[in-house]
């Protein structure tokens, strides 16, 4: 018997894939990523503070049984990601603007495709939760920190 234990890791992998290929001017990490890279724009996938100490959260789901016999399970998945903008100077406007743009490319991506390749039965941009703003003295920055939402079914075979 194949067990199906969670869509998480597929949801996650088309979300890397799929937004490395169409968001071009933004870095896209999968989880904390440890880099220098330079970019102004960033987006993680499965991060939902990209500054914590700790270990960031990636996604959190909950499942349970959809039909008689433990052979089908409903899966509600909740994968957290930040995109965010840095800029040398001192217009905020500019990068919170930016960090809009490629989280509004998140849901495009997810639009034109909401079965996420067929790893889900459909998801959806869970929307901006929190923006965050900052300055210091290399610039500005702003951080839109959000959600992609999906439902799997999960079956054993």
């Amino acid at each position: 018997m194949t067990t199906q234990t969670s869509a998480i890791p597929a949801v996650i992998d088309y979300l890397v894939a799929t937004l490395t290929a169409s968001l071009t001017e933004v870095r896209v990490i999968d989880g904390p990523g440890i880099t220098d890279d330079s970019a102004e724009n960033w987006l993680f996938i499965g991060v939902d503070d990209p500054d914590s100490d700790s270990a960031p959260t990636a996604a959190e789901a909950e499942s349970d049984w959809s039909a008689l016999g433990a052979r089908q399970r409903r899966e509600d998945i909740v994968v957290h990601c930040a995109a965010i903008s840095y800029s040398g100077d001192d217009v905020m406007k500019t990068v919170r603007d930016t960090a809009f743009v490629t989280a509004a490319g998140v849901e495009k991506a997810i639009v034109a495709d909401p079965t996420l390749a067929g790893a889900v039965l459909y998801a959806t941009f869970g929307g901006v939760s929190a923006v965050r703003q900052n300055t210091n003295d290399q610039g500005v920055e702003a951080w839109a920190l959000f959600t992609v939402r999906a439902r799997a079914r999960l079956t054993a075979t």
